[in-house]
């Protein structure tokens, strides 16, 4: 989510660090307000149940970011996912002590690029040919101003460069919504591994006679 969701403001919608660390702010309050809150107000929780409301707070952010993702959509998108993963993760870190996905991502973006390209029918054949050989083998995630500098220094004519901005783009969308997608599959497959997280809080047992 750390890697994601900065990957989304920044490139996809070409924020500033700044503009892009304001959008994260609700995912750090949240986080710090449960990873101190629970431990204060409920002392005595049972971690196992808070580290499962935590993993379970995790998905459902994600689910509900993975819902928004569109083309189109701006950064208002990441407000309540945000906080929402923001808590789950300081519940967790609030029992465990201590709180994925580039190589993922870009897995999923080049397939998805390289897939359009080769469906629409105005790139000609020879620019789909050098995708498939340049690309095959991953491509970085690239905002569409780098994108149309080197198309431009390459020489692509514009209506060619507008099928393939527009590809970028539904790209772009395609590859996050596919690594927040495994993110939330992770999250139902670790609460199967929860199961030994002990249920009372260490020393609120009394010490045998």
């Amino acid at each position: 989510m750390f890697f994601i969701v900065p990957l989304f403001l920044s490139v996809a919608l070409g924020m500033s660090p700044i503009e892009t660390g304001v959008r994260l702010l609700p995912l750090s309050l949240s986080l710090l307000l449960a990873a101190a809150g629970i431990p204060r107000f409920l002392p005595g929780a049972n971690p196992r149940r808070i580290v499962r409301i935590g993993i379970l707070a995790l998905i459902a952010g994600i689910v509900v970011l993975i819902a928004s993702l569109e083309v189109g959509a701006d950064a208002s998108i990441v407000f309540v996912p945000m906080l929402i993963v923001g808590f789950g993760i300081g519940a967790m870190a609030s029992q465990l002590g201590a709180a994925l996905a580039g190589s993922t991502l870009i897995a999923a973006l080049t397939a998805s690029f390289l897939t359009g390209i080769e469906q629409n029918p105005n790139v000609p054949q020879q620019m789909k040919d050098q995708a498939n050989v340049n690309l095959a083998a991953g491509a970085p995630f690239m905002s569409n101003a780098d994108v149309t500098a080197q198309m431009e220094k390459a020489g692509v004519p514009a209506d060619v460069q507008d099928d393939v901005l527009a590809q970028n783009v539904a790209s772009q969308i395609e590859g996050l919504r596919a690594a927040l997608s495994i993110l939330a599959v992770l999250g139902v497959v670790s609460l199967f591994f929860t199961g030994r997280i002990p249920n009372k809080q260490p020393g609120s047992e009394p010490a045998p006679a």
